[in-house]
């Protein structure tokens, strides 16, 4: 696995799923995306340039829709959101390539 899937997967587990779950909501919004990754830098000591370009790379990969300053879950992973389950991002990639 590449240094961009490692961060990807960092940035998924411990930033993007956490938010959703917290929310407990399909989405989020641009600035809870930030504020969530500034937490996530300051603990881990990431210059937070370093991880731009990865919610982008999500999209790319069909992770996430981006409509306007939101980002959603693909539909296959709400009953995870729903039932507040843990969602690895090896399990994500999986349910979307599936899906093709």
């Amino acid at each position: 696995m590449d240094s961009t899937e490692n961060l990807l997967r960092m940035i998924w587990e411990l930033v993007v799923w956490p938010l959703i779950l917290e929310n407990d909501r399909t989405y989020f919004t641009v600035v809870e995306y930030r504020v969530k990754m500034a937490e996530f830098c300051a603990v881990y000591e990431i210059q937070p340039l370093k991880l731009s370009g990865l919610l982008i790379a999500m999209v790319a990969k069909g992770l996430l829709t981006k409509r306007g300053n939101t980002y959603s879950i693909h539909s296959r992973h709400m009953p995870y959101m729903q039932n507040k389950i843990s969602l690895g991002y090896g399990l994500v990639v999986k349910e979307v390539y599936a899906m093709e």
